[in-house]
């Protein structure tokens, strides 16, 4: 994302010089968005969504507005012109995919590197000894440690419930809802909006738990998927910024 920011404005510079230097400043952007482009691409696959549709879907940016006045630009003017409405759709493309990344549960729940306890799928229970669901991944901390938004949203859920002991649960973009369990305290309410790193709890061990530890879920139409996709995506990203 930094590297886009570079090349605009080394454009905005250029705009100011001779036409070579403007061409050569929109050929150098095109360089940039390009390889953005496929690196946002290739970490967002990690999800397993399908991010280009989910992308056009979430395109439209909220609080904004004014009359519709199209960019004119003539392709047969010369080389800048047609080079400039090349890139038209790769800029459209980059801003679609950089939004979407804002709204996916990519950010970590919890600070520094994951100690993960448990992972999503099939496991023997803890409890019972017998082959059984798990529906999240654990991370093992420190009671009290704050657990945090991966991604803005509603607080759809903030409670005791059962063997999540106390949960909250918030709801994203695109049907993704996400879950942080077994929490020491409930530091967020029902209806509040929060954003990606918003403080919501602290870990604990209520409900159905052996240790201090946060249960971490990610849903889609409230079907549990595995939240390592979404970390991983979200890790790939950290090294392209």
């Amino acid at each position: 994302a930094q590297r886009v920011e570079t090349a605009l404005t080394r454009l905005d510079r250029a705009l100011a010089n001779t036409a070579g230097a403007q061409l050569a400043a929109l050929r150098d952007m095109d360089e940039t968005l390009q390889e953005s482009q496929k690196r946002l691409r290739g970490a967002l696959s990690e999800t397993g969504l399908d991010t280009d549709r989910l992308a056009a879907q979430s395109s439209v940016a909220k609080g904004v507005g004014g009359p519709f006045v199209p960019l004119k630009i003539d392709p047969a003017a010369g080389p800048f012109e047609a080079t400039l409405s090349a890139l038209q759709p790769r800029i459209a493309s980059v801003m679609r995919l950089r939004s979407l990344a804002e709204q996916l549960p990519l950010a970590k729940p919890m600070a520094g590197e994951a100690d993960f306890s448990s992972n999503f799928g099939y496991r023997v229970d803890p409890f019972t000894r017998a082959p059984a669901m798990h529906t999240g991944v654990d991370f093992r901390a420190e009671t009290g440690s704050p657990i945090r938004a991966t991604a803005p949203g509603k607080v759809i859920a903030a409670e005791y419930s059962g063997g999540y002991g106390n949960m909250v649960e918030i709801e994203h973009a695109n049907g993704i809802t996400t879950r942080y369990a077994h929490m020491s305290a409930i530091l967020a309410s029902v209806g509040q909006s929060v954003t990606t790193g918003t403080v919501i709890g602290r870990v604990g061990s209520t409900g159905r738990s052996t240790g201090p530890h946060l249960h971490y879920e990610t849903r889609i139409d409230d079907e549990p998927v595995d939240p390592t996709r979404f970390l991983r995506a979200g890790g790939r990203l950290a090294g392209l910024r």
